[in-house]
């Protein structure tokens, strides 16, 4: 779950999403801005390229965390053991 209460994604061994049969992407904070707004953004390294998503849906995202990203939209934290 989020912590706005919504189901997250779960990716496959694929990178896809399990909940909604769509990709949803792994990726790791470089730099979050607006933490708890509405408005709140960050930087996110998918692969090899560094993506603007919004992390509108989280609370109190930070720098290294890992996240599931889908649509351009944060959805969920992976724990250090890579689960969702």
């Amino acid at each position: 779950m989020t912590g706005s209460g919504m189901p997250a994604c779960v990716p496959d061994e694929s990178g896809h999403c399990a909940i909604c049969a769509d990709e949803g992407r792994i990726g790791e904070v470089v730099e979050a801005s607006g933490a708890g707004s509405p408005a709140a953004t960050g930087r996110v390294r998918i692969g090899d390229e560094i993506e603007e998503v919004s992390l509108a849906l989280l609370d109190n995202v930070a720098p290294g965390e890992k996240l599931v990203v889908h649509l351009g939209f944060a959805i969920a934290r992976l724990d250090e053991g890579g689960d969702a």
